[in-house]
């Protein structure tokens, strides 16, 4: 069987970590005899500059702005899947690929905008960035609806996809992530004088960076002044994102822009925190949640069904949009080095009942096979 393995879609973040694991995965293991893997990558970003030589039977690569992707999948990608007798696409995160009819489609979904038409990010994303995400969430749904099976990462994804999709239970697989192989078990040693937080993803309206602005002023006027937000963002990018003027006084003397965070030196910001903090209003599954279990750091999480089944107590939980609470809840976490600890005891129980990368990527391996 001719199977084309789909990454065209990811570029950064923890799916980018979790595709490296994958991929590392299947060059250890090799190939097989009875199939013929192809590879599709973005043409930037982490995956784009890895060798890939002698382990594929075709490598191909993917435009990143949308535009051109979208006319890429619809003229060249079908050129491709027809000449390489393509009987199989597994999408390792995405909405998968338009397939002519005979190929099948498998993927993992990771798109929790498509179905928390519930969620608070809706109430707070601007009316100009609303409106597309509508348009492309119709898109991803129709292509899904489309997909021969679908593997989620919890219960409750599962359980919102069937209800969003109108989807077949029965066609979907739940495969947890697995902790990343690029973070590694460091000793924690509890201050309660400073507070350290970690911010790993973008400046997307959902991910909640926008707010932090604003609590790190309430931290100040409630007497707080010794902590610091390190996110993963340039400087620029997250004043955009603000929806009131940047404050340079609280930028320059609270915040830390390390910007983009290559998957595999990921452990050196993990080291340096002490909080792992994911105010996100949508998250399937964040690859954070797992790296910070392994890293052996508290998380900080919205109260949210998918963080609450996910991190049951090994998080404390805020309402980020509610500053005034949410400030006073960190400030006193904080100062808290009992409850540290037994939150990271609770993460390293949950750590424990996870497959390791190789078995997960054996797990889906077996879903493409079958």
């Amino acid at each position: 069987m001719n199977i084309l393995l789909d990454f065209g879609a990811i570029v950064s973040g923890g799916g980018a970590q979790l595709a490296l694991n994958f991929l590392d995965h299947m060059k250890k293991r090799g190939g097989t005899a009875k199939h013929s893997f192809f590879l599709l990558i973005p043409e930037t970003g982490p995956l784009a500059n890895m060798d890939f030589s002698n382990q594929y039977s075709g490598i191909y690569k993917t435009p990143k702005p949308y535009l051109r992707r979208i006319i890429f999948e619809h003229t060249k990608l079908q050129n491709i899947l027809k000449t390489n007798n393509i009987q199989r696409v597994y999408t390792f995160f995405g909405a998968g690929i338009p397939c002519p009819k005979g190929i099948e489609s498998i993927v993992t979904v990771a798109y929790p905008i498509i179905c928390y038409p519930d969620s608070p990010y809706w109430k707070y994303v601007p009316l100009k960035k609303k409106y597309p995400k509508l348009v492309v969430n119709y898109f991803r749904r129709k292509r899904l609806k489309a997909s021969s099976r679908i593997i989620a990462e919890t219960e409750v994804m599962k359980e919102r996809l069937i209800r969003a999709l109108n989807y077949n239970s029965q066609n979907i697989n739940i495969i947890p992530p697995a902790p990343s192989e690029y973070v590694s078990p460091v000793e924690y040693n509890p201050n309660s004088e400073t507070g350290k937080f970690l911010f790993l993803s973008g400046c997307d309206p959902h991910k909640n960076l926008w707010i932090l602005q604003n609590l790190a002023k309430d931290f100040v006027s409630k007497g707080w002044r010794d902590f610091k937000f390190i996110l993963t963002v340039k400087k620029e990018s997250y004043i955009n994102s603000l929806k009131e003027p940047a404050d340079h006084e609280i930028l320059n003397n609270h915040f830390e822009f390390v910007g983009t965070i290559h998957p595999r030196e990921i452990q050196s910001v993990y080291a340096k925190c002490d909080f792992l903090m994911i105010p996100s209003d949508l998250e399937s599954f964040s690859n954070n949640y797992m790296e910070a279990w392994k890293a052996g750091i508290p998380i900080i999480a919205s109260n949210r069904d998918f963080a609450k089944h996910i991190c049951g107590d090994s998080a404390i939980y805020i309402e980020p949009h509610d500053i005034s609470a949410t400030s006073s809840k960190l400030i006193s976490v904080a100062k808290d080095n009992n409850l540290k600890i037994k939150l990271i005891e609770a993460g390293k129980s949950k750590l424990s009942t996870l497959h390791n990368t190789s078995d997960r990527s054996e797990k889906i391996l077996d879903i493409i096979l079958s």
